[in-house]
């Protein structure tokens, strides 16, 4: 029988030796509800495609602060794609296409990454201290339950701060694939404000139907037919205008510079489209 520790470096190398996942995953937490599915890829390729994103503060952070960049409506059913540097935002219901610096993938947890994060696996020996939780069932799978609590709520290195935002939580580690099917996180006393939809609560994150290490490069980028379709959108409201003056598949990247311009590789084949054209 595999001591707790033991089960916990498991997960840990489960995570080291994995290239890329992909998932379902659902966020809640008070009247917060978030369905979507992930697909990472290792270093830091990301996409979250939104089936589903409620949340009750929107309107409250509009009343306080002109709201969220994207509203939950906007992002039901958006695709969102992060390729380590920038955030391509499709907003399939409005056909629209935006470009973002950064990561930016629609956290409802102010400054916390929420979205396929199982990076903390190989540092649960090192990072917390563990509990057993015993065995049990998530979707009629059987899992084993570890309780974690960090070893220190704030550590300082040489050039950064650390701060681990969570109380404690319980993680359940499916049996056959050594990946978490559910997270139960408890936010700490000092980052409530961070997690306002809890009121206090746990927040609960759950994965189901992975698919390991079966991932090609073009699930990480916008895909030919989303850019067709909001070329077609604004090509309809353009009927004087030649389309191959305004949209040009190029088989080399253009030489133009300029950021009024937007440009995909999509397999072999380089996409370019007047910016204004796409963001509405």
């Amino acid at each position: 029988m595999t001591s707790l520790k033991e089960r916990a470096e498991l997960a840990g190398n489960r995570y080291e030796e994995l290239k890329s996942f992909e998932a379902d995953q659902e966020i809640n937490t008070g009247r917060l509800s978030i369905k979507s599915h992930v697909k990472f890829k290792k270093p830091r390729k990301l996409v979250v495609e939104y089936d589903q994103y409620r949340n009750p503060f929107e309107d409250f952070e509009i009343q306080v602060s002109g709201g969220p960049e994207f509203s939950g409506d906007d992002l039901s059913e958006a695709r969102l794609v992060y390729d380590g540097r920038f955030t391509w935002v499709h907003l399939i219901n409005k056909d629209a296409v935006y470009k973002k610096e950064g990561k930016r993938l629609g956290s409802p947890f102010t400054g916390v990454d929420v979205f396929g994060q199982l990076g903390f696996l190989p540092d649960l020996v090192s990072d917390f201290l563990l509990k057993d939780e015993g065995e049990g069932e998530v979707n009629g799978r059987p899992v084993d339950r570890i309780g974690i609590k960090p070893k220190d709520s704030r550590r300082s290195l040489f050039l950064k701060d650390e701060v681990f935002n969570l109380d404690k939580a319980e993680l359940a580690i499916d049996k056959e694939i050594g990946l978490p099917l559910k997270i139960t996180y408890y936010p700490g006393q000092e980052e409530q404000i961070r997690f306002p939809a809890s009121q206090g609560g746990p927040v609960y994150v759950e994965y189901s139907n992975y698919e390991v290490d079966d991932l090609a490069g073009q699930d990480f980028s916008l895909t030919l037919q989303s850019w067709i379709k909001c070329l077609r959108r604004a090509w309809s409201r353009r009927k004087n205008s030649r389309i191959n003056s305004r949209y040009r598949f190029l088989s080399t990247p253009s030489r133009k510079k300029g950021t009024s311009w937007l440009r995909m590789k999509y397999r072999s084949t380089w996409i370019e489209v007047k910016k204004r054209d796409l963001v509405h």
